[in-house]
């Protein structure tokens, strides 16, 4: 569950987008990855496995948010695998960073590697 602090002087516009944000793209902080399930079982979802340690993953996050941003119909999940051993373990991850498109809880394709926002948004766009 993601908690947002606002102070009495920030907007309400403000805590409104970022709020929007927030039900579109997800933090996961899980056991057992229930919540990866449910944005997998979804119509449309792109699931970003990284590493927190990861130099490339950390360079892509800011691309996955963007691309998260672009595409509102597409459910977006970031999942730490250093953290949730069995998500990677699941779905047999072996490089990261990894992107996993899922339709209707079936895996499409994925991704491996450094991508742009760009990269991102043509892959899903491909997909669905």
């Amino acid at each position: 569950m993601a908690v947002l602090w606002f102070t009495l002087r920030e907007s309400a516009t403000c805590l409104i987008s970022a709020l929007s944000f927030l039900l579109r793209t997800l933090a996961i902080n899980c056991k057992r990855c229930l919540v990866m399930r449910h944005v997998a079982g979804s119509h449309n979802a792109c699931i970003f496995k990284t590493l927190h340690q990861c130099q490339p993953c950390l360079m892509m996050t800011p691309n996955f948010y963007h691309a998260a941003q672009k595409l509102p119909t597409v459910r977006f999940a970031k999942i730490q695998t250093d953290q949730h051993e069995q998500a990677a373990a699941e779905h047999g991850i072996r490089s990261l960073p990894t992107l996993v498109a899922f339709k209707n809880g079936h895996e499409l394709d994925r991704l491996s590697g450094l991508r742009t926002a760009a990269d991102i948004i043509h892959w899903v766009k491909s997909l669905i």
